[in-house]
C-alpha cells in the first residue's frame, strides 16, 4: 500500500531514493546526478567523487557541500544510517570554536523550518542555495570528546554532536545510527515538535586551519516510523 501511495505522491522522485526492507528503509542514491554543491564564497572547493552507491571528498586547504533534497513523502523520518570512512586528516579542530571548526568528514540534517534566517544568510538567496532552519551536524575527527553536543559558532539553530574524536583509527569503515527525535531534543530541548528534514548533505572542511583529509561515506539511509 506505501509503495503504490509513493508512486503516486511524488512520481519521479520514486526512481531516484530505493525501497531495501519492510521496515520503511530507504536508501539515497549516490549518484552526481541526485546531489548538488554549495561553495563557501572565498574558499577553494572541495574534490567530491559520488558514484556506484559511494561519496569521496578530498579536501586541502579547502570547503564545501554536496546536499541532496528528499521527496515530500520521506521528510519525517525516525532514523538515518551511513557507514563511514576517514583514511587521512591533518587538522586538530574544535568544534564550538570560530577558526578552529575543521572537519574531514560531516553529515548534516538541514530542517524545514526557515523562521526568519538561513544557515547560508543573504548568500543564499544570491546564489540559490536551499533555505535552511534548525540543523544537526556530525562530526568525525574532533578535539572535543566524542558524544559531545555543541553550538555552532556561526549559526544559533545549529548544533554539532562529535561523533569520532580525533585519535579514532583511521582507514576503518564505521557504521552509525541516529535517532533523529532523540538528537534534536538532545541538541534543542524538548520544548515544541521536530520539524520536517528537508535536506542531507555531507562536507569536509579544512579552510581554517590549511589541512588536509581523504574520507568517504556510503549506504546513507533513512528509516520511516
Amino acid at each position: 500500500m506505501w509503495r503504490k501511495m509513493l508512486l503516486v505522491v511524488f512520481g519521479i522522485a520514486i526512481f531516484t531514493v530505493e525501497r531495501v526492507s519492510a521496515a520503511e528503509s530507504w536508501k539515497l542514491p549516490l549518484d552526481e546526478s541526485n546531489w548538488s554543491s554549495i561553495k563557501v564564497p572565498g574558499t577553494l572547493e572541495n574534490a567530491y567523487s559520488i558514484g556506484n552507491g559511494l561519496l569521496t571528498v578530498r579536501s586541502d586547504k579547502s570547503a564545501s557541500f554536496r546536499y541532496f533534497e528528499l521527496p515530500t513523502a520521506l521528510r519525517n523520518p525516525k532514523l538515518v544510517n551511513w557507514r563511514w570512512r576517514v583514511e587521512s586528516f591533518s587538522s586538530v579542530s574544535r568544534q564550538g570554536e570560530k577558526g578552529r571548526d575543521d572537519r574531514p568528514l560531516a553529515v548534516h540534517l538541514w530542517f524545514n523550518d526557515t523562521g526568519g534566517g538561513s544557515l547560508f544568510g543573504g548568500v543564499a538567496s544570491i546564489f540559490g542555495y536551499p533555505k535552511v532552519g534548525h540543523l544537526l551536524t556530525y562530526v568525525w575527527g574532533a578535539e572535543d570528546a566524542a558524544g559531545s553536543i555543541i553550538r555552532n559558532p556561526y549559526y544559533a539553530k545549529g548544533r554539532v554532536i562529535v561523533l569520532v574524536g580525533q585519535n579514532a583509527p583511521t582507514g576503518q569503515w564505521r557504521s552509525v545510527q541516529r535517532d533523529i527525535a532523540r538528537d534534536f531534543k538532545a541538541a534543542f530541548g524538548s520544548a515544541g515538535g521536530v520539524p520536517s528534514l528537508r535536506y542531507i548533505a555531507v562536507s569536509a572542511d579544512n579552510d581554517d586551519l590549511g589541512g588536509r583529509s581523504f574520507a568517504a561515506l556510503k549506504s546513507l539511509s533513512i528509516v520511516l516510523p
